[in-house]
């Protein structure tokens, strides 16, 4: 069986990089237009097999401000965000 782990809330790209700038005093610089459309990951599978998430999503965007801010390393790849061809 493979199960969606991704959370159960519609999370915006530019809602989330608004968020954690502003816990990094910093002001997102975003370029190109949105599209109307995006894909959208259905977890209720892995919800029900594993139970809803003990961590919110703010405080994953925290503890990743705290992470950057504290000099916590990533590993320097692309995230993919503007793909619309399923390819990765």
């Amino acid at each position: 069986m493979i199960l969606n782990s991704t959370g159960p809330e519609l999370v915006g790209v530019k809602e989330t990089a608004k968020k954690l700038g502003v816990l990094l005093g910093k002001d997102p610089i975003f370029s190109g237009e949105e599209n109307a459309d995006a894909y959208l990951l259905n977890a209720s599978k892995a919800h029900s097999a594993f139970g809803y998430p003990h961590v919110s999503l703010d405080t994953m965007i925290a503890w990743q401000a705290e992470w950057i801010l504290a000099g916590g390393h990533d590993l320097n790849m692309p995230t993919h965000f503007e793909e619309r061809k399923g390819s990765y």
